[in-house]
């Protein structure tokens, strides 16, 4: 489109200025004047960049691959609040950020192999201890996070002091996530122990149809 458009305004300027012949300024104005009006018409078609949206490409490879051997038993979101400050002799400069975290807790199943486990063949029933519950993965939801500044004293507006702060609060999330999923971990293990004793269940009763699991 570009091209097409360069061509044309290069005819009409050929046009309009024959080559090897010289002319007054009055003679070409007079020449160039019919051409003037499409000419202004031709300019959006010779600037337009075109869709820059269909230009280029993405790819996406996968760089690693691994078995899992946990086993996600429960999500939830919690929300954090980082509060920062920048000091300065002129005034202070304030920053409180809400951002929402989605926290997943799961049950090791590699320490499945340790457990101390007991069959009771008249019953039909295994007894095995609870397996390792950790807190399997952070993960901020930056879509909807939140911030507030706030300037005291003779602070002004900085937009680089209000990058630092993000950036600096945006540190901190994951780690008060985390430390907030871990005080939350004790109301965790009785849904993990159900969890890992229908998981066991449904093993057993491949083998016998009234066989059950209880998870201590």
């Amino acid at each position: 489109m570009i091209r097409t458009g360069l061509l044309a305004v290069l005819l009409l300027i050929g046009v309009a200025a024959p080559p090897g012949r010289a002319a007054s300024p009055a003679g070409i104005v007079d020449k160039v004047a019919p051409y003037v009006g499409p000419l202004i018409k031709l300019l959006p078609v010779v600037l337009d960049p075109g869709d820059i949206s269909s230009k280029g490409s993405a790819r996406a490879v996968t760089l690693h691959a691994e078995g899992q051997s946990q086993l996600i038993f429960s999500t939830s979101t919690v929300q954090v609040t980082v509060r920062k400050t920048h000091e300065k002799w002129t005034g202070d400069y304030h920053l409180k950020m809400t951002i929402p975290c989605k926290v997943s807790y799961a049950i090791d199943l590699g320490s499945a192999a340790t457990l101390t486990a007991s069959w009771d063949p008249i019953r039909k029933l295994l007894k095995v201890k609870s397996p390792t519950v950790a807190v399997y993965a952070v993960q901020p939801l930056l879509s909807q996070r939140q911030f507030a500044f706030k300037r005291t004293g003779l602070r002004w507006s900085s937009a680089g002091v209000e990058a630092q702060l993000r950036e600096a609060a945006l540190e901190e999330v994951e780690g008060e996530a985390r430390r907030h999923a871990a005080a939350e971990m004790d109301t965790c293990r009785s849904q993990a122990a159900d969890r890992f004793r229908q998981l066991l269940e449904g093993k057993l009763r491949l083998v016998a149809a009234d066989a059950r699991a209880a998870v201590e």
